[in-house]
């Protein structure tokens, strides 16, 4: 059985289902994003049957997150430290995207 650390400074690196490496930092990317796009659907009521404003949440973030490379920065060091990434997409949907 591993311990707590020891899990927790594993990588999050991966092959896909079709045999493509994925990074350690592909794999928190697209984890904090589909985070963050969790809340928003969330906090603005936002079925996963309607495309179109799926496809605008993920914009609105992908367009946040290229702006904000801090955004990264701060998944990696919640990662590292055994924090909870969905406690940071919380804040980062109270900083950048609650109008």
């Amino acid at each position: 059985m591993k311990l707590v650390k020891e899990s927790l400074n594993e990588s999050m690196a991966y092959k896909d289902f079709f045999g493509k490496e994925i990074s350690h930092e592909q794999a928190l990317q697209k984890r904090i994003k589909d985070s963050i796009s969790d809340v928003i659907m969330e906090e603005r009521g936002i079925s996963e049957k309607a495309f179109s404003d799926l496809d605008s949440v993920r914009n609105e973030v992908e367009k946040i997150c290229s702006e904000k490379p801090e955004i990264y920065e701060k998944a990696e060091e919640y990662y590292q430290s055994g924090k909870r990434l969905a406690w940071l997409a919380e804040e980062i949907y109270y900083n950048y995207f609650k109008k």
